[in-house]
């Protein structure tokens, strides 16, 4: 999970060069400019939500490492789960800074509930999408030491799950 952090903060910063590129109408290597960044960041609409998204991302980061240290503290289930809640819910919460950034924005003078309907949208997508890769990538590993028919009752019983997660996420 630490990696998935990292390439986040990879994009999170590249959406900034990119931006000061299109805002400033500059080369992306002209863009790298400290000067120029920091002027996109205090002088434009894109600031404020790009801090924001920052600020989620250094919240995800500490609780990603809280959360690594405690695996190995079998003792604290209980608080593992709390850390994954709050982690579900900044995460929830990073999806509100290309809201306010995109086309639900411009959207907002006319109608008011844009951001919102916007933010919803992405969090059901990331849900679902997000759903589809632990089922793939991470199902496979955890059930590779249990038994064939061991095997079949944890799809049997996680499959059914996402699918009512992944039907609702599809409505929103």
């Amino acid at each position: 999970m630490p990696v998935i952090v990292v390439l986040l903060a990879l994009a999170t910063l590249a959406a900034l060069v990119l931006q000061t590129a299109a805002v400033l109408d500059v080369s992306v290597s002209q863009s790298l400019s400290p000067s120029k960044l920091s002027q996109v960041i205090r002088e434009t609409s894109y600031g404020r939500p790009w801090l924001l998204q920052v600020a989620t991302l250094v919240a995800l980061s500490v609780i990603v490492f809280v959360i690594s240290r405690r695996s190995r503290d079998r003792s604290s289930a209980t608080a593992r789960t709390a850390l994954l809640w709050i982690a579900l819910s900044v995460t929830a919460f990073m999806f509100l800074s290309p809201s306010l950034t995109g086309h639900a924005a411009a959207a907002a003078k006319e109608w008011p509930l844009a951001v919102f309907s916007d933010w919803l949208h992405l969090v059901a997508a990331g849900i679902w999408v997000g759903g589809l890769f632990h089922l793939v990538l991470t199902m496979t590993p955890a059930t590779s030491e249990l038994d064939g028919r061991q095997r079949l009752s944890v799809l049997h019983s996680a499959i059914p799950m996402f699918t009512r997660l992944a039907i609702i996420s599809t409505v929103l």
